[in-house]
């Protein structure tokens, strides 16, 4: 069974949006999976279908969301035709994810057996540093986003994920093309971490958030 669903999840600040970012310009088979979100658009080209809640709410009845959940307030939902037209034109389909997302997509008996994963790590502090830079955090949206990190660290490492790769040489580019290798079937690339190292990691993101926040 050919894995044509790659889904790439990580805490916010790893680096997600960047490296999917590479992996679309280096890739002519890997499409993106644009899931339907109630939010309004930033402005900044992110890859999101908007729609209002109404809608959202009557493509839930209809069960057409492999996954969806409620998160600040909005919707976000990943779209089963969506993921069916990229795998029928023969290419890859991408989808950005948390944790729960994966989940239910690998309890999904259409996806389930398709489903190649990654998941970005990162040290505390260089996620910090990273959601400082945006400049678009307060610090109780900036808290809220390392504490959720820890839950998802914890959840990665029950060992849901095919491979996990940290991102803290800041190197998106070589990471793309490690993705891009393993999705086509390169048995040389291999995890940066061993998922019960993650249990470590979320330990010590915990710490850093009391140091931080106290």
């Amino acid at each position: 069974m050919k894995k044509n669903i790659i889904v790439i999840s990580g805490p916010s600040g790893v680096g997600k949006s960047t490296v999917i970012k590479e992996i679309l310009i280096n890739s002519s088979i890997i499409e993106q999976s644009i899931s339907d979100t109630t939010r309004n658009s930033r402005g900044n080209g992110d890859s999101y279908h908007f729609i209002d809640e109404e809608e959202f709410l009557n493509n839930l009845k209809r069960g057409i969301y492999v996954e969806h959940n409620y998160y600040n307030g909005n919707y976000y939902g990943i779209n089963k035709e969506v993921l069916r037209t990229i795998l029928q034109k023969g290419h890859s389909a991408l989808v950005d994810c948390n944790t729960a997302g994966l989940q239910h997509l690998l309890a999904d008996e259409e996806f389930q057996k398709h489903i190649l994963s990654f998941y970005l790590v990162a040290e505390p502090e260089i996620i910090y540093s990273r959601l400082q830079h945006r400049k678009t955090e307060t610090p109780e949206s900036l808290m809220r986003r390392m504490q959720e990190g820890v839950t998802d660290l914890k959840v990665a490492g029950s060992g849901i994920y095919n491979i996990i790769f940290s991102t803290d040489d800041g190197n998106p580019e070589d990471l793309a093309e490690k993705i891009i290798q393993a999705c086509s079937g390169n048995l040389h690339i291999h995890s940066d971490y061993y998922p019960s190292e993650l249990t470590a990691l979320s330990r010590k993101l915990t710490f850093f958030c009391n140091e931080l926040f106290k």
